[in-house]
């Protein structure tokens, strides 16, 4: 069965958008996408994918964690959904 994901990443509208992920064995294993929004000075998460093999392994949390000490490094007064 092949998986695709379907989003476009980098979208236009985002401001200041920044893509952390990783590759195992020439396969696409996560990716999280932020953007700091300036105006608000929020921070969006507005993608985040873990291929099915590697999930119920913590990483969506590690990636939540990551993605609240970038805003807290930049003072970031929100996090977005």
């Amino acid at each position: 069965m092949k998986k695709e994901f379907d989003s476009i990443l980098l979208e236009d509208w985002l401001e200041n958008p920044f893509l952390f992920g990783a590759e195992y064995h020439g396969e696409f294993v996560w990716v999280i996408e932020i953007s700091h929004e300036t105006l608000n000075y929020r921070l969006r998460i507005s993608n985040i994918y873990i291929e099915e093999n590697y999930r119920r392994e913590g990483i969506d949390t590690k990636l939540m964690k990551h993605a609240i000490n970038f805003a807290m490094e930049k003072n970031i007064r929100a996090l977005v959904l």
